[in-house]
């Protein structure tokens, strides 16, 4: 019986996960045709960028393998992957090992330092 349901939550995160690729493929996709993207409301409001203004550029930079211009876009992309994908992988196992939902990343200092890094470099990005 266990097996069964731990195959049904496997099923249910890979469904999950492939729409939320889909979706931002599909956002990228519009942004490449269209050259249109989600404007940034605090750049909009303040003139400030905020720690994620460029992401859609740099995504859409990466989709064409261009690092360097993804880096240039926005350097901070590569740790919000990177966090990105540790929390997405840290939710998907603990859903499917005990069928409880749980967003977060253990070891909390993980979640910490990328808290710090992402406010520091909203705060760098403005000052340089």
């Amino acid at each position: 019986m266990e097996m069964k349901t731990k195959k049904k939550r496997i099923i249910k995160t890979v469904c999950v996960l492939l729409a939320l690729l889909a979706s931002l493929l599909g956002y990228c996709m519009i942004v490449v045709f269209t050259g249109k993207g989600i404007d940034c409301p605090v750049h909009r409001f303040t003139g400030l960028e905020c720690p994620g203004c460029g992401n859609t550029r740099a995504l859409t930079a990466l989709l064409h393998l261009d690092i360097k211009a993804a880096f240039g876009y926005n350097p901070m992309i590569f740790a919000e992957l990177l966090y990105m994908l540790w929390v997405t992988v840290n939710t998907s196992v603990i859903y499917i090992s005990t069928g409880r939902y749980k967003l977060g990343v253990k070891p909390e200092w993980m979640n910490i330092l990328f808290l710090i890094a992402f406010v520091g470099w909203g705060i760098l990005r403005n000052i340089v």
